[in-house]
């Protein structure tokens, strides 16, 4: 595109921008989005492209308005330890490395990832959720067609589960961090209902903070019979009467019931949005 055409592309958008009150550091990331869709070509972040647009809006912004963050931040648990887990803002199609996004974790440790089959696929299977939720999520609480009270509930898990994140990031890790697992399984599973066939917060609260209920309510409405495969490691999870105790997991147990949060939150967010990165992956 022309120089001359792409300023006034630019100037265009930034001022439909500013009629939706579109705030000053999503601009850049609306542009490209839309700059990729309409012209049917990716565009790297890192490119020469990338950099003028986002100088284009840092110098019409307020200042430090452009820092850019990661998609989606997750943990993974490796060597005794919880390391952070960050899926890149991409636009387009692009190539991702699974391994680029565990940045603190040493080539060599990365390379034996790779070389133990079972830790290479769970890990590959885990990255494929944190995508997956990363992508569907950020479309799903931009939709204004779906059920308001489903919407709440899956923002409310958001929440949660990055808590959660947070909490086993932290020196020390905060154990509390279950807690935040399991409310995003509890909350995530009735938000499916919402969306699905609708839910009143009466008819939630019915639930009783039992999980095996909205579960099993998710199983029948989805069709999907490996979800049975779960059922069993809700038991990692604690009871609600557990917010009132001291904590005392071990890291590995707090890594089960995380695995399973995510587990099921992205199922939540694949059966609304299609994403399945694993299937691609796999093909």
């Amino acid at each position: 595109m022309p120089h001359k055409d792409l300023e006034r592309y630019l100037e265009t958008f930034n001022e439909e921008f500013k009629q939706k009150h579109i705030e000053h550091k999503r601009r850049p990331f609306e542009f490209i989005s839309r700059y990729s869709t309409e012209f049917n070509q990716p565009v790297n972040l890192s490119s020469n492209f990338a950099k003028y647009i986002f100088e284009w809006f840092e110098k019409r912004a307020k200042e430090g308005a452009h820092s850019i963050g990661s998609l989606y931040t997750s943990a993974y648990y490796y060597d005794a330890q919880f390391w952070e887990l960050s899926i890149p803002v991409f636009f387009g199609t692009v190539k991702l490395n699974s391994l680029d996004s565990l940045k603190d974790i040493s080539d060599i440790d990365k390379e034996k990832i790779l070389k133990n089959e079972k830790q290479k696929l769970d890990y590959v299977a885990f990255w494929s959720d944190c995508i997956d939720y990363a992508m569907g999520f950020s479309e799903l609480r931009q939709k204004t067609d779906i059920d308001s009270f489903g919407k709440s509930l899956l923002l409310s898990a958001n929440e949660e589960l990055r808590s959660a994140t947070n909490n086993l990031l932290s020196l020390p890790v905060q154990k509390r961090a279950i807690l935040n697992c399991r409310a995003a399984v509890e909350t995530s599973l009735k938000a499916y209902i919402a969306l699905k066939r609708g839910l009143t917060e009466k008819e939630a609260k019915k639930f009783n903070h039992n999980l095996f209920k909205p579960f099993d309510e998710t199983i029948k409405i989805s069709g999907n019979k490996s979800l049975d495969l779960l059922r069993n490691r809700l038991k990692n999870l604690p009871n609600i009467e557990a917010r009132y105790e001291e904590q005392t997991l071990t890291f590995l147990e707090l890594w089960n019931g995380y695995v399973l949060a995510q587990c099921i939150s992205s199922f939540v967010i694949r059966d609304f949005t299609g994403h399945n990165s694993l299937s691609i992956m796999l093909d």
